[in-house]
């Protein structure tokens, strides 16, 4: 039996403008369609972002890694970013050997079962493939909330999709095969804490194989390493290629098919000690720090140096107000920061070299748990525009002074619902509202709800052309106004109990408010 995951098992799901599958295509299909003596259309890079987030990554994780290599064989007379089907060719017949589902010596996603291995002695259902989801609940959990239900067999369409998906997107957990559990080493997956949003960002053209090209550094394709996926044991690629460091995971699986190539088993677990590399070494401290030092290079992801020069992860928490991220994201320097990531001259095909960034995706997974055994509660994929990620620098000076004028305002906003700090002076009372003190979350939402409406006009007359001066003067006076607007919104409720109160504080509010947009306005005096 074969099982070819490039060129045999369609498994890329394509989805449509309602999100629903309209075809499943191979590899090949994917990164062929669209080449000059091809009968189809090429593949589009949102056909791709219709189902879950973490699937979507790792399909283009997956490609990549593949086009990398292809990127080797290229015609010099073919220029980027036109598909060169003759190096895509060449590149699977190379990989194509470490892609079969049912090999015996390396299946492909997975380790060798052990003789005698526990796995044929363990119930089914306790080894269902649904383990191989990173988003999976308990069973228990399934059934009392009524949750999605996963099937308890997979199809090898299916099977492929979550073994690719296991591979880049494996959290650690207790799920031990032969002494090796999974560790937080998966090459998409981070931890950013509890609650919070591990964020990959890709930056999008309409097709998908110049899309690849825009999100591969050029370091991929140097060499002759092949991704970690398809050389465990590095029999031909360096360590040190950051090919091989980007593509290798902590964790795979163990799997039982039936005799029509259906995965009906499989048990999620770590890697066979051969499967580190020396660099690694052989203790669990010295492994984390590889794996913690090879996601500070990840393409996917943007990380910054914080205060004390250590590179932290950037994220768009899920649950959070799109403005109030949007204004924090300038406000703090990362769209400069993300800006010059995805234009940088070290990826393979620089979007310098289109019109302009044409949209940015990003793959947001929510994560739950804690840090030993944390798990995936939801994965999306964001598609969202670039000048408001991603600005020009001839207009993001005056974005920065703006957006940080909109959080100074926020934070004088909130500063009224609050209790009485320690040692404060009696005099500071009359500034803000102790009774009103709960309020504090609904006057948050409630200002990024009123100030939405002036950020958008904001990037939309920044995309156009610089800011004015007259403009911004507009633009801060109106964010000043949706200031006052949520304070009265959020006590319009209380003003019979608390008139004086509210009265008072409103009007030192609009004092404070006055004097933060006088560093902006133009020649105006606080009122």
């Amino acid at each position: 039996m074969s099982g070819s995951a490039l060129r045999e098992i369609a498994w890329i799901p394509l989805y449509s403008k309602g999100n629903t599958v309209e075809e499943y295509i191979t590899v090949e299909e994917a990164l062929t369609r669209g080449a000059k003596d091809s009968t189809c259309e090429a593949v589009k890079t949102r056909s791709l972002l219709g189902g879950l987030g973490y699937e979507a990554g790792a399909v283009i994780r997956f490609l990549a890694s593949i086009v990398a290599v292809a990127e080797r064989y290229r015609d010099p007379s073919i220029p980027r970013p036109a598909i060169d089907a003759a190096a895509v060719g060449k590149a699977l017949d190379l990989l194509e050997p470490y892609c079969d589902l049912y090999s015996e010596e390396r299946p492909f996603m997975q380790r060798r079962e052990s003789p005698g291995s526990p796995l044929t002695k363990i119930a089914a259902e306790k080894v269902l493939p649904k383990n191989l989801s990173p988003t999976i609940p308990s069973t228990r959990s399934l059934i009392f909330w009524g949750l999605r239900t996963y099937p308890e067999v997979l199809s090898p369409a299916q099977a492929t999709l979550a073994l690719i998906s296991h591979h880049y997107y494996s959290p650690a957990g207790n799920s031990s095969y032969e002494g090796a559990k999974p560790q937080m080493g998966a090459p998409g997956l981070r931890w950013p804490g509890k609650d919070l949003t591990a964020t990959e960002i890709i930056s999008c053209l309409d097709e998908l194989y110049p899309t690849l090209l825009l999100n591969i550094p050029q370091s991929w394709v140097e060499g002759t390493s092949l991704p970690a996926w398809a050389d465990r044991k590095r029999e031909v690629s360096d360590e040190r290629h950051e090919l091989w460091r980007q593509t290798w995971s902590s964790n795979t699986a163990v799997a039982n098919w039936d005799e029509e190539g259906n995965l009906i088993r499989a048990k999620d677990c770590g890697i066979p000690n051969s499967w580190y590399s020396p660099s690694q070494g052989n203790k669990k401290e010295s492994r984390t720090a590889w794996w913690d030092q090879r996601n500070r290079t990840d393409p996917f992801y943007l990380y910054r140096a914080n205060d004390k020069g250590k590179k932290t992860m950037k994220r768009l928490d899920i649950g959070r107000d799109m403005t109030e991220l949007a204004v924090s994201w300038i406000a703090e320097g990362n769209a400069s920061a993300l800006r010059n990531h995805l234009i940088s001259p070290a990826r393979l095909y620089s979007s310098t070299d289109t019109d302009d960034l044409q949209e940015i995706v990003f793959l947001r997974h929510q994560m739950g748990g804690t840090g030993s055994s944390p798990s995936m509660r939801a994965s999306e994929a964001l598609i969202a525009d670039p000048h408001t990620w991603a600005p020009h620098e001839q207009v993001l000076e005056e974005l920065l002074l703006i957006t940080d004028t909109f959080l100074q305002l926020r934070g004088s906003l909130l500063y009224r619902f609050r209790g009485a700090y320690s040692g404060e002076q009696a005099t500071e009372a009359v500034s803000y509202l102790p009774e009103l003190k709960d309020l504090r979350g609904d006057a948050n939402a409630t200002f990024w709800r009123e100030v939405t409406p002036v950020f958008e006009e904001l990037v939309t007359n920044s995309v156009i052309d610089n800011p004015t001066d007259e403009f911004i003067d507009r633009i801060v006076t109106e964010v000043v106004d949706a200031t006052l607007r949520s304070y009265d919104l959020v006590t319009h409720a209380y003003e019979r109990q608390y008139i004086a109160q509210i009265s008072t504080v409103r009007r030192i509010l609009r004092i404070a408010c006055r004097s933060i947009a006088k560093t902006v306005l133009s020649g105006e005096e606080d009122a």
